[in-house]
């Protein structure tokens, strides 16, 4: 059996995604990116963790909407093109 595709270190992935998504929806990007980058180790898509990151965005307060996208953009303003819209 295949560790990587294991029902178990899925559940722990996708466990480690949402917690990404918590410190990013409260405006603690590092900590985010922290956990979204272990999840990508673990074997989560970078497509999976990219919903995560915009569901998060969608559900945070305007003033860390524009901290977190300002922060994408600096990252790489291609890849997190999408979080533009955040920027007032």
């Amino acid at each position: 059996m295949d560790i990587r595709r294991s029902p178990f270190r899925q559940s722990v992935t996708i466990r480690i995604i949402y917690w990404g998504a918590v410190y990013f929806e409260r405006g603690d990007v590092e900590t985010g990116e922290h956990h979204y980058n272990r999840a990508l180790e673990l074997g989560a898509s970078l497509r999976e963790v990219e919903q995560y990151q915009r569901q998060a965005l969608e559900r945070a307060d305007p003033v860390i909407q524009q901290r977190v996208a300002e922060y994408l953009l600096a990252k790489d303003s291609i890849r997190y093109g999408w979080a533009r819209r955040y920027i007032s």
